[in-house]
């Protein structure tokens, strides 16, 4: 009866202070259940939202981006700074991006899980980030420690570098200069420094060209101002199940294009032939 009659004459700021109490309590039991670490994060830039996952961003957009480049927090500590950016062309406006991300985040011991603003930080998880004035919005590619199911494997191809012109269709053959660019050694990198395509082997020969005369005959005749050139890569590609990709999004298939992104050229063979698979 006593605690019934004190409950009873408690007032309106008694039970505020109350109230005030048990959120207290409620917030160390939180903060103290959660521990903060820095983790390596590679996200995917996409274009607009994540509702356009698939859709690759301007090309000016991507080069806004620098490492070292931060996000901050209300009280003015470091959240986010970029590690390595890395990209290659999907078209002359657009580029495929990576960022490669250090993240403050928190540890839930009752989940057992990361989160990055109060969101679980989950492969393919969306994220937002806020980068010096500049505004990222991405997907999650990796995350340290979290298992990757994918495998690092080695294939040899064989590709052809074509030019599909529709004002002379008659050839795919490529201009000679840009034949003479690739050189056997040739190396396209990711953010990692590792070869993820080698040029093994080049050979080259005056295009072959279709020519009709005036009686409607069709010939397969030279182009002497272009050469089909046919290379033999290595790639370092990441196998799902029995498929295999060359990063993310680039799947590896007879007819598919594979990037070679060097500081003088840029060309996209398209595969002919697998020549070895795990």
């Amino acid at each position: 009866m006593n605690i019934k009659n004190k409950i009873k004459n408690l007032g309106l700021f008694d039970f505020l202070m109350i109230g005030f109490l048990i959120l207290i309590i409620v917030f160390f039991a939180v903060f103290f259940s959660r521990k903060t670490k820095y983790l390596e994060v590679t996200i995917k830039i996409t274009e607009n939202s994540i509702l356009y996952a698939k859709n690759n961003p301007q090309a000016w957009f991507v080069y806004l981006f620098k490492p070292g480049m931060k996000e901050k927090n209300g009280l003015g500590q470091t959240s986010a700074e970029v590690e390595k950016v890395y990209f290659y062309d999907v078209s002359e406006a657009k580029k495929a991006a990576y960022i490669d991300l250090k993240l403050k985040t928190n540890y839930n011991r009752q989940s057992q899980n990361y989160s990055y603003k109060g969101k679980a930080l989950l492969v393919g998880s969306p994220i937002k980030i806020e980068l010096q004035d500049v505004l990222i919005e991405g997907l999650v590619t990796a995350v340290e420690g979290l298992p990757d199911p994918r495998k690092e494997v080695e294939l040899i191809v064989k590709s052809q570098i074509l030019e599909n012109n529709l004002v002379f269709p008659e050839t795919n053959g490529i201009p000679i200069f840009l034949a003479d660019a690739v050189k056997v050694g040739d190396k396209f990198y990711n953010s990692e420094n590792k070869a993820v395509v080698t040029v093994l082997e080049k050979n080259e020969e005056l295009a072959k060209k279709i020519v009709t005369n005036d009686k409607g005959e069709v010939f397969l005749r030279r182009d002497p101002l272009k050469k089909d050139v046919y290379l033999t890569l290595k790639l370092l590609a990441k196998q799902t199940n029995n498929e295999y990709f060359l990063f993310d999004d680039l799947q590896i298939k007879i007819g598919n294009g594979i990037p070679i992104l060097t500081e003088s050229y840029s060309v996209w063979p398209v595969i002919t032939e697998f020549v070895k698979t795990p």
